[in-house]
């Protein structure tokens, strides 16, 4: 099972969910989430996707992600990430699942939950929210 989390920003206008400083494997999918639907919402991203990605080969790309079609699959990469010593990393999701998983990212990220983490095991993804819990204010009783 590999996870990532997400953590809460209150910002004037929105929060925002800054990604833990973890590499793992679902680091692309995860700056996809955080940046592209968190910035234009799932139904653009949506949109595009099966506007855009009709063909073996078709591809398009955000401020900082990549999406490109292969076969039945889409592969998220970085386009900022380029280390001529390493091969680009991407990160290989269906079609169905990636749009699922961003209308979920778009629902829990507007009940502002303290913390979202998302979990792969065996290509099952989901996403999980949690909220910390506030500290109680205590009554002060006045003592004569």
């Amino acid at each position: 099972m590999t996870t990532i989390k997400f953590f809460k920003r209150k910002l004037p206008f929105k929060p925002i969910y800054d990604l833990e400083n973890i590499d793992n494997s679902l680091t692309e999918l995860a700056v996809l989430l955080a940046e592209g639907v968190d910035y234009f919402g799932s139904r653009a991203l949506t949109k595009w996707i099966n506007t855009f990605l009709e063909d073996d080969g078709d591809a398009f790309s955000t401020e900082i992600m990549s999406i490109e079609q292969k076969g039945n699959d889409l592969y998220i990469g970085n386009i900022y990430e380029n280390d001529s010593e390493k091969e680009k990393k991407y990160f290989t999701i269906s079609r169905h699942k990636l749009i699922e998983l961003m209308k979920l990212w778009d629902k829990l990220t507007e009940e502002e939950p303290d913390e979202i983490t998302l979990i792969e095991h065996n290509n099952y993804f989901d996403l999980i929210k949690k909220n910390y819990p506030q500290p109680q204010r205590v009554k002060r009783s006045k003592v004569k």
